[in-house]
């Protein structure tokens, strides 16, 4: 699984539990999870931070994704062992290198 991949997957079950849980996350909020400014970013780094920050307050968004990430890996424990598996690979894959999804996943506790 390469970065993209892992990102794919975890963005998609993400949005999976949006549903469960019958919440809604805007499209900026949606795209601000592949933000990085790696190579290989899905789009302008810059331009995406400053919208995003010029319409959401940060904190407030990563708190309740990292919630959000805590029930869906919750959810994936529970119900789907290989998901889960794939969840773990995932983000080993992000740790390899600069990703914000790695920040809101800290922000789980």
């Amino acid at each position: 699984m390469n970065s993209r991949e892992a990102l794919d997957f975890l963005v998609e079950q993400t949005l999976r539990q949006v549903e469960v849980d019958g919440g809604c996350l805007t499209d900026l909020q949606k795209r601000m999870m592949y933000f990085t400014e790696s190579e290989g970013a899905v789009e302008n780094p810059s331009t995406l931070y400053a919208q995003f920050e010029a319409e959401n307050d940060t904190n407030f968004y990563e708190e309740q994704m990292g919630m959000l990430l805590a029930r869906t890996y919750d959810r994936l424990k529970r119900n789907d062992a290989h998901a889960k598996a794939l969840w773990d690979s995932a983000i080993r894959e992000l740790e390899k290198g600069d990703y914000y999804f790695l920040v809101l996943w800290s922000r789980r506790f």
